[in-house]
C-alpha cells in the first residue's frame, strides 16, 4: 500500500468583535471585550486531519463534507474584562506620612474571561472499518467511519459524578441518538458537531507600592498574585470515542454501538494558585 500525505486545508472565519475602554481617572481604568466568533474547517492541525487516536476519525475522502466542522479551537463566545486601580497619594501629605505609607500605593487589577467550550468529536476514532474502505490490520491512516446520528445528544450535569467512578459526564452516550452505520456505508455524524464545557476563570493580582524617594523614581512592590482566584471549576471536554461492536470486513450485520467511556469528562483545568512576590523599581 502506498500512503499519501499533502499539507493542505480548507478554513473560514468570521467574528463580531466589540470592546470598551475607560481611561485612568481617580486611579481606576479597565477594558471590556467580547467576541462572537464561529470558526470551520477540515482540519484544525496537521496530525488532526487523518492519522486518529486522540485526534479523532480519519480525513474522509468519498464525502468530504463530512470533514468540514467546527474548529478545534471554536469557542463561541468569549468575554473578557480587566480592570485596574491605584488608591492615589493623598494631597497635603507627604509621601512618607503617614497616612500615604498606611492607605496609598495599594493596586488592585485582575483579568476575568468567560468563554464557551471548544468542539470535540463523537467517532470511532479512527479505528473501525463498517464502511469496508478501510483495512482493518493496516492503520497507518485511520478510518474516517463514524456513526449515524438520529436525534440530538442529551446533556447531563458535569459536576455530578458517574456511579462508580471518579469521572462525571458531560453528555449520555446511550440516549444521545447515535447508532452504528450500515455496513458499507459512512455515517452521517459531521466532524466537531458539538461543544464541551465553558470556562470562567478570574485572576487577581493586590500590590501594595512603597515610595522609597519622593519623586516615585524609587518604589518598593510587595504583591500577592492568584490564578483562578475564585477557585471556578473549567472541565475538560468529554471523551467523544464509541467502538464498533462488530468487524465490517466479516460482511456482519452492523449491530450496536459500545459506547465505553463516551460522553465522561475525566479531568480539569488548574486549581486555584496563589504566589507572593516582592519587586524593587528603579
Amino acid at each position: 500500500m502506498v500512503g499519501v500525505v499533502t499539507s493542505q486545508g480548507t478554513s473560514n472565519y468570521n467574528s463580531f468583535q466589540a470592546s470598551v475602554e475607560k481611561g485612568l481617572s481617580h486611579g481606576f481604568q479597565f477594558q471590556l471585550s467580547y467576541t462572537l466568533a464561529h470558526s470551520l474547517d477540515d482540519t484544525s492541525s496537521y496530525e488532526n486531519g487523518g492519522y486518529g487516536g486522540s485526534n479523532g476519525r480519519g480525513y474522509n475522502q468519498f464525502n468530504k463534507s463530512l470533514n468540514y466542522g467546527n474548529s478545534s479551537f471554536d469557542a463561541r463566545h468569549r468575554l473578557v474584562f480587566a480592570p485596574i486601580y491605584t488608591v492615589p497619594t493623598f494631597a497635603g501629605h507627604s509621601a512618607f506620612s503617614p497616612i500615604n505609607l498606611a492607605l496609598s500605593g495599594w493596586q488592585v487589577s485582575g483579568i476575568s474571561s468567560m468563554a464557551t467550550g471548544f468542539p470535540f468529536d463523537i467517532s470511532y476514532g479512527g479505528g473501525s472499518s463498517n464502511s469496508l474502505w478501510c483495512s482493518s490490520s493496516f492503520a497507518f491512516y485511520a478510518c474516517p467511519d463514524e456513526p449515524n446520528q438520529t436525534g440530538t445528544i442529551a446533556l447531563a450535569n458535569p459536576r455530578t459524578f458517574v456511579p462508580g467512578t471518579n469521572r462525571t459526564r458531560w453528555f449520555t452516550a446511550t440516549t444521545s441518538g447515535l447508532s452504528q452505520a450500515p455496513l458499507g456505508q459512512f455515517g452521517t455524524l459531521s466532524r466537531n458537531k458539538y461543544h464541551g464545557p465553558g470556562s470562567i476563570n478570574t485572576n487577581l493580582i493586590i500590590a501594595k507600592n512603597f515610595n522609597l524617594r519622593a519623586d516615585g523614581t524609587m518604589r518598593l512592590q510587595i504583591r500577592m498574585e492568584s490564578d483562578n482566584v475564585f477557585n471556578h471549576t473549567n472541565f475538560n471536554n468529554p471523551s467523544g470515542g464509541v467502538t464498533s461492536t462488530t468487524n465490517g470486513e466479516t460482511l456482519t450485520a452492523p449491530g450496536t454501538l459500545s459506547y465505553g467511556s463516551a460522553g465522561m469528562i475525566s479531568g480539569a483545568g488548574l486549581a486555584r494558585q496563589t504566589q507572593l512576590a516582592a519587586k524593587f523599581y528603579f
